[in-house]
């Protein structure tokens, strides 16, 4: 069964057909092939060369209002792990950036959630 994550990606992707020239059947086909065991539909449209890398997160960036981030270039500050610690970062799958006073910056694994 897909995740709500892969919802709302068919619904980006099938929303940006005409832009990369997508075959809304395939996306369909490629969705219905989705266990949340075995895969996502991030990962069956990479996989099928739907899309490119870049072409995905920057359709996710603009469907969440969000920025991409490599987190290989990030380099947080390590007082910044005193507010949100491991566990919290592994429950709740985010990945604390920066704290400029009350604000906090965080990388998320989900940013339609």
């Amino acid at each position: 069964m897909p995740s709500v994550y892969d919802r709302k990606l068919l619904r980006a992707l099938i929303r940006n057909k005409k832009k990369y020239d997508l075959d809304v059947q395939k996306l369909d086909e490629l969705y219905r092939t989705v266990d949340e065991k075995e895969g996502s539909l991030a990962k069956q449209v990479l996989t099928n060369k739907v899309v490119t890398k870049e072409q995905l997160l920057a359709m996710v960036a603009i469907e969440s209002n969000t920025v991409p981030v490599n987190l290989k270039k990030v380099n947080p500050k390590p007082e910044i792990f005193e507010v949100i610690t491991r566990e919290v970062a592994e429950k709740f799958k985010v990945f604390p950036i920066d704290q400029l006073g009350n604000t906090m910056t965080i990388a998320v694994t989900d940013p339609f959630n």
